[in-house]
């Protein structure tokens, strides 16, 4: 055995015959005996010719014909192949020059042509390496928007070494999940269900941390040479219907430590084709706006009243899906509590093609001292509509989708790192006091929007009845999500096309800067405070004894935001209190209550004070006495006041300050700031029936 051989063991072919034009492509296999550097210079190689085949023998006759045909010479000559061995042979040698790409990255490589160096060739040999297969077991192509299916995956090594440290990445990691509750997965149902003890028990589960890397935990921490492991994996389908296409990375570490070769990846992508399925609309309103009789709890104000519409998106004609079931509506927030508004339903809810189904529930604050045990934690409540089977909101693999589809906050951590660090490059480029400014800006915005903050999720769980092709029913299931993050506002489960802003025409005259105001949306400014009326709603009184009826009214006050507000409250008509008040909230809450009755003033007065400022802070609860006289029986409304609220001073920006410093040059006369007024929105309408119960 020469050196070479104790170095690398190299494949020669001993022959092969290439005709007059003709190709002919070959492999060659190059196995390495030491670790190192490995340079494939070239291709040995030998030419030779063929001799003609011997079909005549020369000399026979016909007497001899019968023993030449037996002659064990002549049968070795016709077997034996025809061999450059026998001829004349040339031995030649083919250099592998392999040209690189060619450098474009500077100016002068892009004047010139030059070409990178080409490394195909010059491989680094290094020790023993794991390596990976992964087998999917009946991985599904054909989806449902929403519609999850669990699947078996095996892990193998067949490589030489163990590996640990398995990890998965993709760009989409929210259409599939190993368990990021690492739940133990026993049995052949997608859901895990809940028994009859756990229906009344609200659960709790830690909010994970999402990446785009996720780790892959294996039954003993790591993968022997020739073992396998077979995990369950959940996949969803989008929430768009079409092509999509899932992209996966596995990435591994052998257990020993290599200096040369650290890791190895294996990719791979699957197609899934997906259909429509249902979507949702959900909005979320003060829920003690509707009462005219305000409760004596603490908790009064912590209510809210959402409404959930659930659509069939499919066609009538579609025969592939007859019907879809609403099984359960689970609620995940961290200070929310989902509950029946009325009795509980006993049966799922079915909702037939292009049908709609809408629902209203009742969401309840989670209380304050159980509030600061949770902590961080993610509270899941269950809606359910049939009894016999509850799935368990907060595991495997219906919470994993739910903190999938909040998305990744990585502009929320590199905020948080942004301002946690001292040498920001913006703290360096900018004065303190702009910074300060910035934040300080920063903190009066969130706190004035924390009055209509929710944040809560809508988890709808859901099974579909589909014909396959055969014409047997299948039954799928599926999750929807919804979040509602602002009161009052209609949040929808379909991604919202973005609109294509249209380009304002050239001017060839410049136009002064004009300075967008940063403040809170107009929603949020006109419901910063919440107000109700606590009164009798049926009253008795004899008119012909007495000819005027008094009414002890309590009008609460409730400061929903995180800020001092200044509230000024005035009992007189809106037509007939002029002031600095900006009606923002336009004829959009009227239509939440329209009423046609309206304040006789010979029939209905104020006969306390009529004008209150109070100061209240934050979110804290207020009460003011008042009294309401009537001279008639009838049906009267005392909704027709005004509750309104200084509008709060929100710090300018420095860059704000220098562009309407200019329009101050313009203008020496300064102006004299008044009280603007913000009025709130309107709860309902506060009905009272006065009776005459005269003899």
């Amino acid at each position: 055995m020469s050196l070479a051989d104790t170095v690398m063991d190299t494949q020669v072919i001993p022959q092969f015959v290439l005709a007059g034009n003709e190709k002919k492509s070959f492999q060659l296999s190059i196995t390495p005996q030491q670790t190192g550097e490995l340079y494939m210079m070239g291709v040995a190689y030998s030419l030779g010719t063929t001799p003609p085949p011997n079909n005549q023998v020369l000399g026979s006759t016909d007497s001899n014909k019968e023993n030449l045909a037996n002659s064990p010479q002549l049968m070795r000559n016709i077997a034996r192949k025809p061999s450059y061995a026998s001829g004349i042979s040339v031995r030649g040698k083919q250099d592998l020059d392999v040209q690189g790409p060619r450098l474009n990255s500077s100016k002068t490589e892009k004047a010139s042509i030059v070409y990178g160096p080409d490394r195909r060739l010059d491989p680094i040999i290094a020790p023993p390496m794991p390596l990976l297969q992964v087998t999917f077991n009946k991985f599904p192509v054909s989806l449902l928007c929403g519609e999850v299916q669990v699947t078996t995956v095996e892990f193998t090594n067949i490589g030489k070494c163990s590996l640990h440290r398995l990890y998965v990445a993709s760009k989409n990691p929210e259409l599939f999940t190993f368990g990021l509750l690492h739940t133990q997965y026993t049995d052949h149902h997608i859901y895990r269900t809940l028994s009859k003890e756990e229906y009344d028990h609200n659960h709790t589960c830690s909010v994970s941390e999402l990446s785009y890397v996720t780790e892959i935990n294996l039954p003993d921490k790591e993968l022997q040479p020739g073992a396998s492991a077979s995990l369950p994996l959940w996949i969803r389908g989008p929430e768009t219907s079409g092509r999509h296409e899932l992209n996966m990375l596995f990435y591994y570490e052998p257990v020993e430590e290599n200096a040369i070769m650290r890791h190895r990846v294996l990719h791979h992508t699957v197609r899934i084709q997906t259909s429509n399925s249902i979507s949702l609309k959900a909005v979320a309103k003060r829920g003690d706006g509707a009462m005219n009789i305000l409760p004596q709890s603490s908790e009064a104000n912590d209510t809210l009243l959402v409404s959930l519409e659930v659509e069939n998106m499919n066609q009538v004609h579609d025969a592939a899906i007859t019907e879809f079931s609403i099984e359960q509506v689970s609620c995940a927030s961290k200070q929310w509590l989902l509950s029946h508004l009325t009795a509980c339903h006993s049966s799922d809810i079915k909702i037939n093609p292009r049908e709609a189904c809408h629902m209203c529930m009742k969401a309840q604050k989670c209380p304050s001292d159980k509030q600061g045990d949770i902590g961080e934690d993610v509270i899941f409540t269950n809606v359910v509509f049939n009894k016999e089977s509850m799935i368990d909101s907060c595991s495997t693999p219906c919470s994993d989708f739910y903190f999938w589809s909040k998305g990744l906050p990585l502009s929320a951590t590199m905020l948080s790192q942004a301002r946690s660090s001292g040498s920001t490059p913006k703290d360096i480029l900018t004065p303190d006091t702009e910074t300060d400014t910035i934040l300080s800006m920063e903190d009066t915005k969130s706190q004035l929007e924390s009055a209509v903050d929710v944040g809560l999720t809508l988890i709808v769980l859901w099974k579909a009845f589909v014909v396959i092709d055969d014409g047997s029913c299948e039954v799928v299931s599926g999750q929807h999500h919804v979040a509602i993050n602002v009161l009052e506002h209609q949040e929808s489960s379909l991604p919202v096309a973005k609109s294509l802003e249209q380009e304002p025409p050239i001017k060839f005259i410049r136009q002064p800067d004009i300075v967008k105001e940063e403040g809170p949306s107009v929603q949020t400014l006109t419901q910063l405070v919440q107000y109700s009326m606590e009164f009798k709603e049926m009253n008795d009184h004899p008119f012909t004894k007495s000819r005027l009826c008094k009414l002890p009214v309590h009008l609460h006050l409730h400061n929903c935001s995180e800020l001092s507000l200044e509230v000024v409250v005035n009992l007189l008509s809106s037509d007939s209190y002029d002031s600095h008040i900006v009606d923002t909230t336009g004829t959009e809450a009227a239509s939440y209550y329209t009423t046609n009755l309206t304040v006789n003033s010979s029939d209905f007065s104020w006969i306390s004070q009529t004008s209150f400022q109070v100061t209240l802070s934050p979110l804290e609860k207020h009460r003011i006495a008042l009294i309401a006289a009537v001279c008639k029986a009838g049906l009267y409304n005392m909704s027709d006041i005004n509750v309104s609220v200084v509008k709060p001073h929100i710090p300018e920006s420095r860059g704000a300050r220098r562009k309407g410093s200019q329009a101050l040059d313009l203008d020496p006369v300064p102006q004299q700031e008044s009280i603007q007024l913000i009025k709130q929105r309107q709860n309902g309408p506060f009905l009272v029936i006065v009776n005459d119960v005269s003899p």
